[in-house]
């Protein structure tokens, strides 16, 4: 187990010639890329502001570009199948700086867990970032999952081998053979604040000792009613693609009354009978479920449905 270690981190600002950038302190109210969740950029960044006692809200805009780039790849492959992508999304993913106390316990009893399970690509982005904080070298002897293939991806760039299961979700995890009797031993859920809690649910029946790792929080776009109202007013969209029920809720409660109207003529892919079960709760007509939440499902979802572009 490792007590700390050390090493340089340069950190260097980059300004236009007429920002009227000349110190740190200049940066204050401009547009600023702090680099996205779980990168060296990010970190640093993380420190420096929680030194200056600074928030993302001190900026006229804090980007995190990962993010813009893994939407940029969706909207490229819908380009190439010949549809016209509108980029909006329905959930902003904001990672918490540092781990508090209690989150950096956890974190350091890392080895004394049997199940270190992430539950999303942003939950892995994140929390290795915490986890390589303070363990150089991982602990063996632990069961990693992923919910998915491309978090199980994520991880393997960690070095870390995980399973996942077919049934990219909740239920999917509980049906592995490892976790179907875990009475008694300990399981780490690398999460984020709010969403479901089956899977902690699901393994507390069975005798699991849970602890949940929040290592970020969900927020709603930065986006009025009447903006997101008059979007699709302007683009009579042919389809939308939803990739979780909290981004499905954000829309809904944006729209308010007219949300019904306003997506009436427009399909729904979204990503499992759950999703697709509380759309047709709130009375959306069309939609297609997709396999999973992966964009490569979510395409094909779009492709067999058959709809003119």
């Amino acid at each position: 187990r490792a007590v700390f270690s050390v090493h340089p981190e340069p950190f260097t600002v980059v300004a236009r010639t007429d920002s009227g950038v000349k110190e740190f302190a200049d940066l204050k109210g401009k547009r600023v890329n702090i680099g996205n969740p779980g990168s060296g950029q990010r970190g640093t960044m993380d420190v420096v502001m929680q030194a200056l006692g600074w928030s993302t809200g001190d900026f006229s805009l804090a980007s995190e570009l990962k993010s813009s780039e893994q939407a940029q790849a969706l909207c490229d492959a819908l380009r190439e199948l010949g549809w016209q992508p509108v980029h909006q999304p329905m959930l902003v993913i904001e990672s918490h700086p540092q781990p508090r106390a209690e989150q950096r316990r956890q974190v350091m009893d890392l080895d004394q867990y049997q199940h270190v399970v992430f539950i999303s690509g942003n939950a892995v982005i994140c929390g290795m970032n915490w986890i390589e904080q303070f363990w150089p070298q991982l602990p063996h002897g632990l069961n990693w999952y992923a919910v998915g293939s491309s978090s199980a991806q994520q991880l393997r760039s960690y070095g870390v081998a995980a399973q996942w299961p077919r049934q990219m979700e909740s239920e999917g995890l509980l049906a592995l053979p490892s976790l179907r009797s875990p009475r008694g031993e300990r399981v780490l859920l690398v999460t984020g604040e709010g969403g479901r809690n089956r899977l902690q649910q699901g393994l507390q029946e069975r005798g699991a000792r849970v602890d949940l790792l929040r290592v970020y929080r969900r927020l709603p776009p930065a986006l009025t009613p009447l903006q997101l109202q008059q979007l699709f007013e302007q683009q009579n969209f042919a389809a939308l693609l939803i990739s979780s029920g909290e981004g499905l809720t954000n829309m809904t409660a944006l729209l308010g009354r007219r949300a019904v109207e306003l997506v009436a003529d427009s399909l729904l892919v979204l990503p499992s009978q759950r999703v697709a079960e509380l759309a047709a709760e709130r009375g959306f007509p069309n939609l297609a479920v997709s396999d999973n939440a992966t964009d490569q499902a979510m395409l094909r979802c779009l492709r067999e449905s058959n709809l003119s572009k």
